[in-house]
């Protein structure tokens, strides 16, 4: 069976799980979202789980052999003649590194390694949401062959960590002899805690609405349907509006129209996006496709009235819509959005509120640290197999 998140083992002894994390100490795409995750950000679990012993792969033969991989992968595509899907999702860890830590658990993000012999490997892993990968441009038979892929893969990892219930739900169905081993436990970030409650009460303020988008990948995070949607306001609503677009203009061209009410900020970093939440009321991202969202977890912490798009996901993130607007990857969907929140402060607030407390409650640091703990040393005790 799947393990909700409320029946993961709560630990109440003191004794401390070693894990070692199969990530690159170096990787050529320097700005690559998962590595940066697992290499800086895991890391710090142990900043909220004082249980956690963690251990962090420091081999450059391997760095430089799985990133002569990826190489090689790239010039496959290009030339017609890519590796094998299982060749991309399998990998080697340094077994003397793994030795000299003494681990109880591996854990694995990039692929799944085939050489870690008898400890046990947490694999992240998922196939994401048919549903979104066919409305992106996905075929069905793309879908199965990565399901036949992974799913001969998922047997032999101890545990396979998805981001949500309800994606441990459908992959549980989908691989019912090894379903107990597909668990959710949300991403982890580390620097975001949630404002103060009064914090919110810029809902109820007398000024300017403010509108905030976050995203490099301009075009998949729909900003393209923002701005029609925010053009197309009536000329009073967007009056009383400021957008703030926080972004590097990365993947296929969106252009910005030059409007006194859009303000356009390059360098998405942390310092900034957080600075710019706090003082802001909504945030819109209608991705065509989001696997997750970590930036959902931002704006969560600071109270803002979401807009997300209506995936698989982000349904569970934002409790269904109740601590969010679920939208399809339209723009008329947001114009409306945007109508009724700009006008109705205190639906605004009450919807800021509830995603404020979902984050606390859910996906605040040390509630997720606590998750993967938990997952971890399960793992370690042989209890989910």
């Amino acid at each position: 069976m799947v393990i909700p998140p409320h029946q993961l083992v709560h630990m109440e002894s003191a004794r401390r799980t070693s894990v070692f994390f199969d990530e690159l100490p170096w990787d050529i795409r320097s700005k690559n979202t998962d590595w940066r995750y697992v290499r800086f950000d895991l890391p710090k679990l142990s900043h909220f789980e004082p249980s956690l012993d963690l251990t962090m792969q420091t081999s450059a033969w391997i760095s430089v052999r799985e990133n002569a991989k990826v190489l090689r992968a790239a010039v496959g595509r290009r030339t017609g003649f890519p590796l094998s899907r299982r060749d991309e999702l399998t990998s080697s860890l340094s077994e003397g590194d793994l030795r000299q830590s003494a681990a109880d658990v591996v854990f694995a993000h990039r692929a799944l390694p085939l050489n870690a012999g008898k400890t046990p490997v947490v694999w992240q892993n998922c196939v994401l949401d048919p549903e979104m990968q066919l409305a992106y441009g996905a075929t069905q038979a793309e879908i199965d062959d990565e399901t036949n892929v992974k799913g001969s893969l998922y047997k032999r990892a101890a545990a396979i960590q998805v981001s949500t219930a309800v994606e441990a739900e459908r992959l549980g169905r989908t691989f019912p002899d090894i379903a107990d081993r597909f668990v959710g436990v949300p991403f982890f970030t580390p620097h975001v805690q949630p404002c103060d409650l009064a914090c919110l009460d810029r809902h109820l303020e007398d000024g300017p609405v403010r509108i905030l988008f976050v995203g490099n990948q301009v075009w998949r995070k729909g900003l393209d349907l923002l701005l029609d949607a925010f053009l197309a306001l009536p000329e009073a609503t967007r009056k009383i509006t400021e957008l703030t677009v926080i972004t590097n203009f990365v993947g296929p061209t969106v252009v910005v129209p030059q409007h006194p009410r859009i303000t356009i900020l390059r360098g998405a970093n942390s310092k900034l996006v957080m600075q710019e939440m706090s003082r802001s009321h909504i945030f819109v991202n209608a991705a065509r496709f989001e696997s997750y969202g970590l930036v959902f977890h931002e704006a969560m912490s600071q109270g803002l009235a979401c807009l997300a798009p209506h995936w698989e996901v982000q349904r569970e993130l934002f409790d269904d819509g109740r601590a969010g607007r679920l939208m399809t990857c339209d723009a008329r969907a947001i114009q409306s959005a945007l109508e009724e929140l700009i006008d109705q402060s205190e639906k605004r607030y009450e919807i800021g509120v509830a995603a404020w407390k979902r984050f606390k409650e859910r996906y605040a640091p040390a509630v997720v640290a606590r998750r993967y703990a938990e997952l971890f040393q399960v793992v370690a005790n042989g209890r989910i197999l």
